[in-house]
């Protein structure tokens, strides 16, 4: 089977991995020996530049995850069906993409967190997409799409 979204993403991280490690890395041990005499400078350098930048792609994925599984689960707790995720009209996926960047973007993930969890009662106003997804419960079904 061919993945041509994953296939370009597999491809860009090699080439920059190339990269990194044929340019970058040399250069750096190259600065190192000349100014210091020895690679170690050079290497602890790389060390902490590899760390950084495995944190940067680690870190924000991480937390992309968490808030779609956040907003699938408010999805199944207002009535939503989570397949308009899939199955939605191009206007609907809009919609939906519109209220990913909501989620991310939210400011109340521990009182989401706690009501999803049961520990607090009460409506979901707190919730920026609640208008948006007791709307779209109300009128959405997969033949509808």
């Amino acid at each position: 089977t061919y993945y041509p979204k994953t296939v370009g993403t597999v491809s860009g991280l090699a080439k920059a991995a190339g990269a990194a490690c044929g340019f970058t890395m040399s250069s750096i041990m190259a600065l190192s020996n000349y100014f210091t005499g020895s690679y170690k400078v050079g290497f602890l350098v790389w060390i902490v530049v590899s760390i950084a930048a495995l944190g940067i792609v680690v870190v924000p994925r991480n937390f992309q995850q968490r808030t779609v599984t956040r907003m699938v689960r408010m999805m199944s707790r207002v009535g939503l069906d989570t397949r308009i995720l899939t199955e939605g009209s191009t206007r609907v996926k809009t919609i939906m993409k519109e209220a990913q960047t909501r989620c991310d973007r939210c400011k109340v993930t521990d009182q989401c967190e706690l009501w999803l969890t049961g520990k607090v009662g009460g409506e979901n106003t707190f919730c920026p997409n609640a208008s948006t997804f007791a709307r779209l419960a109300r009128v959405w079904t997969p033949h509808s799409a």
